[in-house]
């Protein structure tokens, strides 16, 4: 599902709020929160991230290598986190907001249509009128 609900409320938006909110509006649905594993050892400083854990499933994508646990988290919440193996890609997302920043090609890491999304709205550009890094 695609939501535009972050969008929709404006100003800084974080994960709790998102997930209260898909909560009421679909209260039998089972949330997971994907995240790539780099984010899970700092997971706690996120904010409200004990419920967080109570709302959703954490999904820690691991990218290859050792994955190391989050010491901040209690049994039962290291009980809600998932590790999901997916073959490691040869570029992370910030360095695709770099390279979008930097004016350079993208198209061998996202799809087509993430594109077109990117390039409509002017996203990572860093900087107004820059130049078009999705056509490059």
């Amino acid at each position: 599902m695609v939501s535009d609900l972050e969008l929709r409320r404006g100003g800084a938006s974080y994960t709790v709020e998102t997930l209260r909110q898909l909560q009421g509006l679909y209260p039998q649905a089972e949330w997971y929160l994907i995240i790539g594993s780099d984010m899970l050892e700092s997971f706690h400083t996120w904010s409200r991230y004990t419920e967080i854990l109570e709302l959703c499933r954490l999904c820690a994508a691991s990218r290859g290598g050792e994955l190391r646990a989050n010491p901040a988290f209690t049994a039962e919440q290291a009980e809600r986190v998932t590790v999901l193996e997916l073959e490691p890609l040869a570029m992370s997302s910030t360095e695709i907001r770099r390279r979008i920043a930097a004016g350079l090609d993208i198209s061998a890491f996202v799809t087509p249509e993430a594109a077109h999304y990117i390039r409509k709205r002017g996203l990572y550009l860093g900087r107004p009128g820059g130049a078009d890094p999705i056509d490059s």
